[in-house]
């Protein structure tokens, strides 16, 4: 009988609860695999406190082991990447302590693969590699790069930040490049950032692996009716690009629907929805 494939994952929060859209998609991820039969050490940076109760769900499909970390965009860290020039999503998620964190982690343990959620745990993985001498898959959450550049283009003309947002968004476009070209493999979610990763790296081994939605907690039920003048946005609104694309839609395509279906709402799930969204017609918010 063949063995199980021991998998590291590395992961920039710590997924359990899933409760949110970014610690879904991981989570999901571990899931599967502990579901393929494999066993999993998962490594996650966390700035907060996990409850033993998080704990005890993680554990059922892997083993875990947490870093604490602080990768929030603290001024001090944003002034650093200003004077000396780097990605700050990048460098943020690479401190030396993690490295000696994960080094001890590994010692005297095999791995068949360095799995890595997101690009910002590309570094992590490579120093995992140089240890462990397994390959290293990157799944592309989002193609990165593409965020900070839409920062900058959404930002006022005269805004410092407008400036900022690009230097780093030309940074991380050369750090993603690299990090893709180097992975063995890259999973992309979506064919069109299939097509931007290739734009980035067009040697690189990019593969589409859709984000799916699990069975076990999701299926039809004969029994619900559909309300066809009802969109339904579950997100969470605390993440940036959620809410400029929340605000999009409300703003500028939903008065266009009602001018059509004059009972046309858009139904808004999640946590901390703004509260300038309540005030426009057409919208119920539900909240968390």
């Amino acid at each position: 009988m063949a063995r199980a494939l021991k998998i590291l994952q590395l992961t920039p929060r710590f997924p359990f609860p899933p409760d949110d859209g970014g610690k879904i998609g991981i989570a999901n991820i571990v899931k599967q695999f502990a579901k393929q039969g494999a066993e999993v050490l998962l490594v996650s940076l966390s700035s907060e406190r996990i409850s033993q109760s998080a704990l005890k769900l993680a554990e059922e499909f892997a083993e875990t082991k947490i870093i604490e970390a602080n990768t929030k965009n603290a001024f001090f860290k944003i002034a650093k990447s200003i004077i000396f020039d780097y990605s700050l999503y990048v460098k943020k998620h690479a401190a030396p302590k993690y490295f000696r964190e994960l080094k001890k982690t590994l010692a005297g343990r095999s791995f068949d693969v360095v799995h890595a959620d997101h690009v910002s745990m590309a570094p992590l993985a490579f120093a995992a590699q140089k240890i462990l001498g397994a390959p290293v898959g990157i799944r592309l959450h989002n193609i990165e790069w593409t965020i900070w550049k839409r920062y900058a283009d959404n930002a006022p003309f005269y805004s410092p930040a407008k400036y900022y947002a690009y230097r780093q968004a030309v940074l991380l476009r050369e750090e993603e490049k690299k990090f893709i070209e180097k992975a063995g493999v890259n999973f992309a979610i979506t064919d069109k950032d299939k097509a931007r990763a290739l734009e980035l790296a067009p040697n690189a081994n990019v593969v589409l692996a859709s984000a799916g939605v699990d069975l076990e907690e999701w299926s039809p039920d004969e029994n619900v009716r559909r309300n066809e003048n009802e969109a339904i946005l579950a997100t969470t609104y605390d993440w940036r690009p959620n809410k400029e694309a929340a605000r999009w839609f409300i703003e500028k395509v939903l008065p266009i629907v009602r001018k059509r279906i004059k009972d046309a709402k858009l139904v808004l799930i999640g946590k901390n929805v703004p509260e300038k969204f309540k005030a426009f017609t057409g919208t119920v918010v539900v909240g968390y």
